[in-house]
């Protein structure tokens, strides 16, 4: 801005200086023209400025200061890429400076966003102000937004594209005629039909296409449409074709009329409706099948016209009326009929029928009929009101049904409901509280004792090996247990206690407002004593034990949840150390049960890493003292803990199931591993691999052993499965169906820990046994004498008369192993020969086995 702060003068506006005139005509008559053009810079729509040749602002239209969100004070003498505004003008900045230097005209175009961001296009024409001398004073630009128009020819643009696709993809007849009669545009539609090529038709007409009796309905048709205002519609009946059947179309046609009223063209379209004929035909048959359904439909069906009145009735309302009401269905639709007793309650089914036609909205109601015998009739009735084309109600159906049988049950049920609310918290075996009411009360009682600033003591208790019984002496049994052990409960506790069943083998005490625990422990001992008494289940006497676990409120914890839990864990501690006796919660145990769970993720993460690992213990033919097999043992070496003793976690394995998957795949290594060391042998060398119930019972041992031997080409002669007496005290037909269909496959079965379990020579003739192992535990006892040697020397002679192979395991000297040859014992293993091994280990003693034992390797820990 110059440096006396007035605006330089401007020739683009006709004046010289603000307010300056001259005495001469000429000088009138431009400032004439300067007013006007003054009047036209500020009144243009479109952004006008006027900038010196760096890019400062001159001078701003209005038109332009709004868009900048400014007055002109603000922005004179700005450079046009340093005004604050929502929108980035150094690339028009540099374009003033160019068009200046270069004293050219520009024009460019550039993206901008307005005020709220929309997109916008601005076209802007800069042109330079030369003096006589040809230098460049100032620019002026002059910008127009063409963000419309752009969007206009888009939008122009994809309503022809979509005119086009809907045009290609109608499924109707689609064509369009000049006034000549010739095609201008057919869709595939029109060529598929006439069975020609894609296009080929245009140029062409109609008589090109068809004759006879089609062309000439289309060359009338042709003349009514183009002479008309109005669509011509007719249908077309087409002959015959090579599937013998005869198509039906609907036809339109409307003449093409362009702004001043004049005809151009002809447009066509023809939809087949040959299926809208079949189904307007099945309609009708079907029409005809619902009449006569609605006359024989078992329901009551009546209509019912604009005046409440009936005008139709089915068989089964026709019947009810006269058979069981005794009333004349005619005389009742014309309201000859005298209803003495049902009269009031006709009057009213007619007022709900007159709401139906009133509202148009459907209504449910129920009528009570008196017959003539004085007997009640309760029909449930559906009233639908019927609309014509006009949304009026013109009629009403009412859909009825005799709910007579069911009313008098809905009586019956409600004199039922409290018994079933009582059984709703009651269990239904002992009539013992049951664990809705149990949940309840513990909530209850445990807010009321801490209130009193008294303690509060939860006895959960659990009948010792209650499966057993169940399963040798039946669930009767089992059922009539559980009623006398809560009868039992009863007698000792119910008047110091709330008791309840919580399910299964499971019971609750509740205890509230007591002073100390210890009266919670000296009724866990009343309840022991009391259930160790033996009780008689049918033709059976037995004793049975119970666990307990107790905690108290509040001082393990004041949660229901958390107390509830407490007193599980101080159960299992008291199943853990030998059942038949209670312990009291403390921190420990939840440690202990800690320590359980955080095995059991070990586990798992053990089964995702491939941790397990199958070893194996070589057995030797006492007699020659050959190599023969192995047993396979399941070893697992984790990355950070080491080797972790099976003891350690096979049995939570069992109990939670990842036995199945340990199992699996010691299986399918126990397979390779045979296969390899069978590849160049023809007498077999046998692997004898571990199977818990726990897989034979859940696990689809059967799939699996399958899949094992196929994937693996393992033969089954070279496999034996070693099952513990446990398995066979389950009376299950499946255990017994799954073993022998092992043994048809001609995989061995052996017994393994023989004489430390439930021992029964029933078994060895139940089941299809073909060999005994005897368990370490006898043989490493064998050097004391005394029973130990008799045992052992049983076993054997019973099982050589029986045919069974035997196995010794966990012989450790070399007199033990004389000893067991003397008694003919077939196998041993143990660490006098060899410790258990991996695969490749074992691989290369079978290359180079020597048969004397090795001594040096002998150790003290057995077999496993």
């Amino acid at each position: 801005m110059p440096e006396n702060g007035q605006r330089p003068s401007c020739p683009l506006l006709g004046v010289s200086k603000a307010g300056q005139k001259t005495g001469t005509d000429a000088l009138a008559a431009k400032l004439d023209c300067g007013r006007i053009m003054q009047v036209a810079f500020a009144s243009a729509p479109s952004n006008i400025g006027v900038f010196d040749c760096e890019g400062r602002v001159l001078l701003a239209n209005p038109a332009l200061q709004s868009y900048f969100g400014t007055d002109f004070e603000e922005i004179y003498g700005k450079v046009v890429g340093d005004i604050s505004h929502h929108a980035d003008f150094s690339s028009l900045q540099a374009s003033i400076q160019e068009t200046a230097a270069k004293a050219r005209p520009t024009a460019l175009e550039i993206p901008l966003e307005d005020a709220d961001g929309k997109a916008e296009v601005h076209i802007i024409n800069l042109v330079p102000a030369l003096s006589s001398s040809g230098e460049t004073m100032y620019v002026i630009g002059y910008g127009r937004n063409i963000a419309n128009i752009e969007r206009l020819k888009a939008a122009v643009a994809e309503a022809e594209d979509q005119l086009h696709a809907a045009v290609r993809v109608l499924p109707d007849i689609f064509w369009v005629k000049n006034t000549e009669g010739r095609y201008l545009l057919c869709n595939e539609e029109f060529d598929r039909f006439n069975r020609i090529a894609r296009n080929s038709a245009l140029g062409g007409k109609a008589s090109d296409l068809s004759e006879g009796e089609i062309y000439e309905i289309h060359r009338k048709t042709d003349e009514q449409a183009l002479t008309s205002t109005e669509p011509v519609r007719f249908q077309l009946e087409i002959p015959q074709d090579e599937n013998n059947e005869t198509r039906f179309y609907e036809v339109q046609k409307i003449a093409i009329r362009d702004s001043a009223g004049e005809v151009s063209g002809l447009l066509g379209l023809a939809r087949n409706i040959t299926n809208q004929r079949k189904l307007e035909n099945e309609l009708r048959t079907r029409e005809r099948e619902y009449r006569l359904l609605a006359e024989h439909l078992p329901d009551c069906l009546i209509r019912y016209d604009a005046s409440a009145k009936p005008v139709y009735m089915n068989a089964a309302v026709r019947h009810t009326l006269k058979e069981r009401l005794g009333l004349d269905p005619v005389a009742l639709m014309e309201d000859r009929q005298k209803l003495h007793a049902n009269k009031a309650v006709f009057a009213d089914l007619r007022n709900v029928v007159s709401e139906v036609l009133e509202y148009g909205k459907p209504q449910q109601t129920e009528i009570i009929l008196k017959s003539p015998n004085g007997d009640e009739i309760v029909f449930e009735l559906r009233l639908f009101p019927e609309f014509d084309d006009n949304g009026q109600t013109t009629s009403v159906v009412g859909v009825g049904r005799d709910i007579t049988e069911t009313k008098i049950a809905e009586r019956q049920l409600k004199l039922n409901e409290q018994e079933l609310r009582r059984l709703a918290y009651t269990d239904h075996l002992t009539g013992l509280a049951n664990r809705t009411t149990f949940t309840t009360t513990l909530t209850e009682q445990l807010e009321s004792t801490i209130a009193k600033g008294k303690k509060i003591a939860l006895l959960t208790l659990d009948i010792d090996r209650l499966k057993t019984i169940n399963d040798t002496l039946g669930h009767t049994a089992g059922d009539e247990l559980l009623q006398v052990m809560a009868w039992r409960l009863e007698e000792v506790a119910a008047s110091a206690a709330w008791i309840g069943r919580l399910g299964g083998d499971e019971f609750a005490l509740i205890l509230s407002d007591l002073d100390t625990p210890e009266c919670a422990e000296a009724l866990a001992e009343r309840i022991i004593q009391e259930a160790s008494m033996p009780m008689v289940l049918g033709d059976n006497t037995i004793n049975v034990s119970i666990s307990i676990g107790i905690t108290i409120g509040p001082d393990d914890s004041s949660c229901p949840s958390a107390l509830f839990r407490h007193s599980d864990i101080a159960l299992y501690a008291a199943k853990a150390l030998g059942r038949g006796r209670y312990c009291r919660y403390d921190e420990d145990m939840s440690r202990t049960i800690n320590k359980r769970f955080e095995m059991e993720a070990m586990i798992n993460e053990g089964l995702r890493s491939d941790q397990f690992l199958a070893h194996f213990q070589p057995k030797i033919d006492l007699g020659t003292l050959e190599l023969h097999g192995a047993e396979a043992l399941c070893r697992w070496t984790h990355p950070e803990k080491g080797m972790i003793p099976p003891a350690e976690f096979i049995t939570i394995a069992e109990e939670t199931g990842q036995i199945i998957e340990i199992g699996r795949r010691i299986l399918k290594q126990s397979c390779e591993v045979a296969v390899e060391c069978n590849r160049s042998r023809t007498d077999p060398f046998v692997i004898a691999v571990n199977v818990s119930a726990r897989q034979l019972l859940y696990g689809g041992f059967l799939g699996t052993l399958g899949r094992c031997l196929e994937e693996t080409g393992c033969k089954a002669s070279w496999l034996e499965l070693e099952i513990t007496e446990s398995l066979l005290l389950i009376d299950d037909a499946a255990i017994i169906e799954t073993l022998n269909s092992i043994s048809q496959l001609g995989i061995t079965v052996s017994l393994d820990d023989f004489g430390t379990g439930y021992s029964s020579l029933s078994y060895l003739q139940k089941f299809p046994i073909s060999g005994l192992k005897i368990d370490q535990s006898f043989i490493r006892e064998l050097e004391k004498g005394g029973k130990q040697g008799v045992l052992v020397r049983t076993i054997l002679t019973m099982a050589q008369s029986l045919g069974l192979k035997t196995v010794a395991e966990g012989i450790e000297t070399a007199e033990i192993a004389a000893w067991l040859t003397e008694l003919g014992c077939d196998e041993g293993q143990g660490y006098f020969w060899h410790r258990p091994m991996p695969a490749e280990s074992l691989f290369e003693l079978i290359a180079g086995f020597l048969p004397q034992p090795s001594l040096l390797s002998a150790g003290s820990d057995g077999s496993a």
